[in-house]
């Protein structure tokens, strides 16, 4: 009897947990998904024109470029930034805001770009995570890098 109790309350645990998985699921889905559907609502990441490449010009090998890229929440729901890249070690994302940013409201990625070993034309990328559809956005640092003699 003891058996058919345990068995009966761990069959109707389970089919409870399954329930609640899949409302889970779908919640989180409808979140941070890349699904391009009608029922899941995306931010918007929005930089002015010319503001996702800086070009930082000519520099002396060794140097370091800092910059700070500005965009704007363009959606009518909270913009997250979940992570940021390099697209080399030379390019660094120092930080960027972690607060959710509201609808209108401004977020900032710091980057930096080391020119040491790096000599001649550069593009380097930084991709930005986020609750957009595509969910990475990449924001460019391009100039040349001269050898010092």
């Amino acid at each position: 009897m003891k058996k058919i109790s345990l068995l009966l309350m761990s069959a109707v645990l389970l089919s409870c947990s399954h329930t609640d998985d899949k409302i889970s699921t779908k919640l989180i889905s409808n979140t941070i998904s890349n699904d391009d559907s009608e029922d899941v609502q995306k931010s918007e990441i929005l930089f002015k024109e010319g503001d996702k490449i800086y070009n930082f010009g000519e520099i002396v090998e060794g140097e370091k470029v800092y910059h700070t890229f500005k965009f704007t929440n363009s959606s009518t729901i909270p913009l997250v930034i979940s992570g940021a890249e390099g697209s080399c070690g030379c390019t660094v994302p120092e930080s960027y805001t972690k607060d959710p940013i509201l609808p209108g409201q401004e977020g900032t990625i710091d980057v930096v770009f080391d020119s040491e070993g790096r000599p001649g034309i550069i593009t380097k990328s930084v991709r930005i995570f986020s609750n957009t559809y595509p969910s990475e956005t990449l924001v460019y640092l391009k100039g040349t890098v001269v050898s010092p003699n």
